[in-house]
């Protein structure tokens, strides 16, 4: 008999649980904005800078845009920060943007590619992470960047009167390989659908089993912290999904709307810390590693 996890699920296949929206209609979401109608005063000051809220953003809000604006003429909104940065447009079509060839690169000061727009390589290499109500069939998004119910799912009228209704609420619980699956479907880059071919979820929708279509390569080979720094991002998922290790997911050690990772300071000692700490040395010894995405390009 298999062993199973503490939820009752198979260990070592992260398929064996949970349904999936492939091939069904995209939800109709309620719009952020209907949410900071009650959620104001917790979380309206913060979200309008948050990076989940801005990844995709205007280019007056890029702090070097005079310096870029040369090179990306016609660029209305960007994407990236730390790594690189994109430059897009609007098509005049729905739920499109033209993705420019050019990137920058702030690490380096330095620009790579062609000054060519491209209509087709947001939708089909950047939108899934990168806007809210993505359509995988036609490649086409609802709203820019990521809005709630990217992370909390649909909401439940009910859920007024019980917060506990909604996904990754402060006042319920969400199963742990639920949580991987709302992280992963952005942060787990590399995988690939087994519907679609692209490199993001086909219509995931939270409270979904993402592993039933996005698939992701748990090799042992994918997680040496010394060549990547976000290896604890696959690590942790494969931890849970796989060896149903649940003690430890996305938000023990990450507050997403304080944008602050100070919580994984306060948790004990775990196998996990070693993907960026240094075993046998002072935990404020943080391992030298880059970061690197073949999805994102750097």
């Amino acid at each position: 008999m298999q062993a199973e996890n503490r939820a009752g699920h198979a260990i070592g296949d992260p398929t064996a649980w949970g349904e999936t929206h492939v091939g069904q209609p995209v939800p109709a979401y309620e719009d952020g904005n209907t949410c900071l109608f009650c959620h104001r005063m917790s979380v309206g000051p913060g979200w309008q800078t948050n990076r989940h809220a801005t990844t995709l953003r205007a280019l007056s809000d890029e702090p070097n845009a005079k310096q870029l604006n040369d090179r990306a003429e016609g660029a209305e909104l960007v994407l990236g920060r730390t790594e690189r940065v994109r430059f897009l447009k609007r098509t005049g079509a729905y739920g499109t943007l033209a993705l420019l060839d050019a990137a920058w690169s702030p690490p380096t000061n330095a620009w790579s590619g062609n000054a060519t727009w491209d209509n087709a390589a947001f939708g089909a290499k950047c939108a899934g992470c990168h806007a809210s109500g993505v359509d995988s069939a036609v490649r086409t998004f609802q709203t820019p960047s990521l809005d709630c119910h990217t992370c909390h799912g649909l909401a439940e009228p009910e859920h007024t009167q019980d917060g506990a209704l909604m996904l990754l609420s402060a006042k319920g619980e969400t199963r742990p390989e639920i949580e991987i699956s709302i992280c992963g479907s952005c942060h787990l880059r590399g995988g690939t659908s087994k519907s679609t071919g692209l490199p993001y979820p086909n219509n995931f929708v939270p409270g979904d089993n993402l592993f039933k279509d996005f698939e992701v390569d748990f090799a042992q080979a994918q997680l040496d912290p010394a060549k990547n720094r976000d290896t604890h991002v696959m690590q942790n998922a494969r931890d849970v999904v796989v060896l149903g290790k649940t003690e430890t997911t996305c938000t023990s050690c990450h507050d997403i709307h304080k944008e602050t990772s100070v919580k994984h300071t306060k948790l004990p000692e775990r196998e996990i810390c070693f993907a960026c700490h240094v075993r046998g040395a002072s935990m404020k010894t943080v391992r030298m590693a880059e970061r690197h995405s073949a999805t994102c390009g750097y």
